[in-house]
C-alpha cells in the first residue's frame, strides 16, 4: 500500500492567480473533472466527488483504497502499490482528480503544511507572522532563516 501524500508547493508572485487557467487539459479528463475546473476555483464538494470518482476508478479495477482523512486541507489515502505499478492510478487519477487537486491545492497553500511550519518558525524567531503563505515565506528570506530550517518540523 503507498500512502498518497498531497502537498502543495509554494508559488512565486507571478504564478497565476488560477491554476485552472494554466493546467493544459489532459485528454480523456473526464467531464466532470473539466466541470469543476470551469470557473477557475474548486468548491469542497467538488474536491471531494472528484475524489470519489478517483476512488471508484480504482474500484472498479479491483484495488482498494484506504481512507486516511485529511490534513492541512488535502485528502489522505492508501494506494494499492499495485494499482501505481500497473498504470491505473495514473489513469484514475489524471481521468477523475489530478487537476482538481492541483487547482485545489493551490487556492489552499495558505493552510498548507509548509504554511503552518513557516508560521511555526517565524514565531519561534519572535517575527510577525503574514497570514499568506508567500508572504510568510518573504519574511523568512528577509530575516535571512533558511526554509529548510522551517521544513524539520
Amino acid at each position: 500500500m503507498a500512502l498518497c501524500v498531497v502537498g502543495p508547493t509554494a508559488c512565486s508572485d507571478s504564478a497565476p492567480s488560477s491554476l485552472a487557467t494554466a493546467t493544459p487539459s489532459v485528454e480523456g479528463m473526464s467531464e466532470q473533472q473539466t466541470s469543476a475546473l470551469a470557473d477557475g476555483t474548486v468548491s469542497y464538494d467538488e474536491y471531494h466527488e472528484s475524489f470519489r470518482r478517483y476512488a471508484a476508478c480504482l474500484s472498479e479495477a479491483g484495488y482498494t483504497v484506504l481512507d486516511q482523512g485529511e490534513e492541512y486541507d488535502l485528502i489522505m489515502a492508501g494506494i494499492p502499490e499495485d494499482a501505481v505499478l500497473d498504470g491505473t492510478d495514473e489513469t484514475c487519477n489524471l481521468r477523475e482528480f489530478d487537476a482538481v487537486s492541483t487547482q485545489w491545492q493551490f487556492d489552499h497553500q495558505d493552510t498548507s503544511r509548509e504554511a503552518a511550519l513557516a508560521k511555526a518558525c517565524l514565531e519561534e524567531h519572535g517575527l510577525p507572522v503574514p497570514d499568506k503563505l508567500t508572504e510568510r515565506l518573504d519574511a523568512l528570506s528577509q530575516n535571512n532563516i533558511a526554509i529548510e530550517e522551517c521544513l524539520r518540523g
